[in-house]
């Protein structure tokens, strides 16, 4: 019952951040990301910084949570 996966990470380096984010189109599953920010006590860590300047799409990200609801609604 996996819905989503957290591809995107500022601990992932540029291949895991692409190897994720395939796995879950490929497996039709929604994309969040965490720059795992913690304020003063990760001060090279960039609040919603994966890295890459990778964004992710809300509006994208809100569709496809509501469509995989929907499903397993029915299932």
């Amino acid at each position: 019952g996996v819905l989503g996966i957290e591809a995107y990470s500022s601990h992932h380096s540029r291949e895991e951040n692409n190897m994720f984010k395939s796995l879950a189109d490929e497996l039709d599953m929604f994309v969040t990301g965490g720059s795992d920010f913690h304020g003063q006590t990760k001060p090279d860590v960039e609040l919603g910084v994966f890295g890459e300047n990778i964004c992710i799409n809300i509006d994208e990200l809100l569709m496809k949570m509501k469509s995989l609801s929907r499903k397993e609604k029915v299932l």
